[in-house]
């Protein structure tokens, strides 16, 4: 993402590809981060918990706030 574009140095070689980041929708943590993952009803019991704990590993690009 910092690395700067050929085309445009004052853009960045990411930015010049796939347009503006947005930090807002797509929040970056430190990888190995512990989280809480959502399940689904499908997915779990009728009285279990609603989470279980897990592991950022880097962002979902193609998904919003996930």
């Amino acid at each position: 993402m910092l690395r700067a574009s050929k085309i445009n140095k004052k853009m960045s070689a990411y930015e010049q590809i796939k347009g503006a980041y947005d930090y807002n929708s797509t929040p970056i943590a430190p990888p190995g981060t512990k989280s809480i993952i959502h399940l689904k009803p499908s997915q779990r019991g009728t009285w279990a918990q609603h989470g279980r704990k897990g592991y950022y590993i880097g962002p979902a690009m193609k998904h919003y706030r996930a």
